[in-house]
This record gives C-alpha cells, structure tokens and sequence, in this order.
C-alpha cells in the first residue's frame, strides 16, 4: 500500500486534531468531574471534545478545494451524523477509560485513560469521520 502525500497530510492532520480534541477532552473532565464524577464528566467532555474534533476536522482535515458556505440544516444533519457515527470510537474510547480508572488508582488515571481510550477511539473514528466529512464538504458550494 502506497501513501500519496495528501493521504499523509489527511493523517496528519487526523493525529493533530485527535491532539486537540485529547486537551479538550481533558480540560473539560478536570473541569467538570468535581461536579458531575469522573464516569458522567467523561462522557459530558467527550461530547464537547467531539464537537471541537468535527469542526477541526471539517475545516482543517478533509476540506475540499472548493467550499462555500453551506446551509444550516445541512451542517446540523452533517454535525449529528459524525456524532452518530463516532459512537463506535466513542464506545471503545470509554471502554478503554473506564478499564484503566477500574485498574490504576493513581490522580492520572483519568488523564491516561483519556489517553488510551482517545488513541482506541481515533481508530476507530478516522475512517468514518473521512467518510461523513469528505462527502459533507463536497457538497458544498
């Protein structure tokens, strides 16, 4: 299997919007696990870290030579269709979260965990969320 250097940049830049997505995710848990725990303030920061990823990716990874604004509805369908499909990566993501919180009790725990799980999710989640943005992106303009 031969890599073109756009099928490297995509990955590249799939890898540093994960990156981005891993400090969200993060900050949000530390943020939010005092008063939501650290099992419900893991799900709260994945939902956020996964809108950040989908307009990261949208805008960065897979965009196509020609866009132009798009209309609303389609980007909310677009927007819930990558959540829907990221739950595959999201299941294995906190799966991977909640193994590593059961087995370490170390305060980094949840750090690693988001780690681990976000490094499973991505995955998971590269080839659906190239699919659903590359064809989202498409149809603009």
């Amino acid at each position: 299997m031969t890599f073109s250097k756009a099928k490297v940049r995509v990955l590249i830049n799939f890898g540093l919007v994960g990156l981005a997505g891993f400090i969200v995710d993060a900050s949000i848990l530390i943020l939010s696990a005092p008063f939501l725990g650290l099992y419900w303030g893991r799900v709260f920061s994945f939902f956020i870290a996964a809108t950040v990823t989908w307009l990261l990716n949208r805008n960065f990874t897979f965009v196509q030579p020609s866009t132009a604004s798009v209309e609303s509805l389609k980007i909310v369908r677009e927007y819930f269709s990558y959540l829907v499909l990221m739950l595959w990566g999201a299941g294995v993501n906190y799966l991977a979260y909640v193994i590593v919180l059961r087995n370490l009790t170390s305060t980094v725990a949840p750090l690693l965990g988001i780690a681990i799980g976000s490094a499973a999710g991505m995955m998971v989640n590269f080839f659906s969320a190239r699919r659903i943005l590359v064809r989202g992106n498409r149809s603009r303009g």
